[in-house]
């Protein structure tokens, strides 16, 4: 695994230092993929109403123990009532989407309101 998160380990996303850290794969070739934006202190991705999403955002890795249980937390929003998104939260051996093989959590966004999520 690449990269070496201490945890339990947070993140804010409040500047683009810490949002760099993050590696982000646009995998439809959209143009339209994660990026940092100070006015809404996270990480943004922008809409596409031609194709589906196939969007990636990959934090640092961690070592995990087998048989530990591991509590992930998360708020996540919508722009708009028109936005019907899903967000899956995955695991895996790597830092490429290929290494995603673990399905933790989805969840469906459907409104512009701050959720808080536990995987």
């Amino acid at each position: 695994m690449l990269g070496n998160l201490t945890l339990p380990y947070y993140t804010d996303f409040k500047d683009q230092q810490e949002a760099s850290s993050y590696r982000v794969y646009n995998m439809n070739g959209d143009y339209k993929t994660w990026y940092w934006m100070s006015s809404w202190d996270g990480a943004f991705c922008n809409e596409n109403s031609h194709m589906p999403k196939n969007e990636w955002l990959i934090s640092l890795g961690f070592h995990a123990e087998l048989g530990k249980v591991y509590k992930i937390t998360y708020d996540i929003s919508s722009y708009t009532d028109a936005s019907n998104e899903l967000l899956q939260i995955m695991g895996g051996m790597g830092q490429t989407p290929a290494d995603m093989s673990v399905a933790l959590s989805l969840i469906h966004i459907s409104e512009p309101t701050r959720r808080r999520g536990i995987s």
